[in-house]
């Protein structure tokens, strides 16, 4: 397999940091509980939460999303039923994007931070990461709004993705295991 500790610090470090640093006053995150320090949010992030958490009820095409004032409390179910301290498979980390989605758990940019959460749990856990491409979003969206019936759908959009995540690791000469 691959060492990727220089991009999960990167993405500890720089890329959350950043965004963190655009929301203001700096408060530690919060979701009306005490802060789960799951590793899935890097410990250290912080940031203004009335400007991420979602206050009005909002329309996606997933058939279901909760309600704000449900959001606490399943973020905090997923983290738990997730263990992100552990080593996960593809599935696993697809499985846990597709519930943060239907969480909808931000007032924008919920598609944008789960899939960098799904490409940070991929290099915690020595998968090969993937990016979804704009040229495959209908894919995607289709796997998510289809996923109770039918999980072929986002899963191999996923592994094409990979795919070509492979491609470049392979450019670069990086090595990838399969």
């Amino acid at each position: 397999m691959f060492s990727l500790n220089i991009a999960v610090s990167f993405l500890r470090s720089t890329l959350l940091s950043s965004v963190a640093s655009r929301c203001g006053k700096q408060r530690e995150a919060t979701w009306g509980e005490p802060r789960h320090d799951s590793g899935i949010i890097p410990g250290g992030l912080q940031w203004e939460p009335a400007f991420w958490r979602r206050s009005e009820p909002a329309s996606t095409g997933a058939s279901t999303i909760t309600r704000p004032e449900g959001v606490a409390g399943e973020i905090g179910g997923l983290l738990r039923e997730y263990d992100p301290r552990a080593a996960h498979m593809l599935e696993q980390i697809i499985e846990f994007h597709v519930k943060f989605e239907r969480i909808y758990p931000f007032q924008d940019g919920n598609g944008r931070v789960g899939r960098l959460i799904m490409l940070k749990e991929c290099l915690a856990s020595n998968v090969v990461p993937f990016v979804i491409a704009a040229s495959m979003k209908a894919y995607y969206y289709r796997g998510l709004s289809e996923w109770n019936r039918e999980r072929g759908y986002l899963t191999e959009t996923c592994l094409a993705a990979q795919d070509r995540f492979k491609t470049w690791m392979d450019y670069f000469r990086i090595p990838h295991g399969e």
